[in-house]
């Protein structure tokens, strides 16, 4: 905890999702775009936080992707065998 009580880092799950939904926002528009200045004032968190933040967010969906892809691997590995011990 920091001094003030509140959270040390402005990665919480309230940040997370305010800037998640200005990103996800702008994402059927074409030719338009925030940048993490505008975020920035929009949030009330600085640049960096948001830069931070984003990264945090596509850092979980990578792993997210690779955690699904082993267990998909793993799920065809599975059934290559039932369907080996079968015949």
């Amino acid at each position: 905890m920091h001094e003030s009580g509140g959270p040390k880092h402005a990665c919480t799950a309230v940040n997370v999702t305010a800037v998640d939904k200005l990103v996800l926002s702008q994402e059927d528009q074409t030719q338009t775009h925030r940048s993490t200045r505008q975020i920035s004032r929009e949030t009330g968190l600085t640049q960096s936080s948001v830069v931070r933040t984003i990264h945090r967010v596509v850092d979980g969906l990578k792993l997210f992707f690779v955690c699904q892809n082993a267990f998909l691997m793993l799920l065809l590995f599975l059934l290559t065998l039932v369907f080996h011990t079968v015949e």
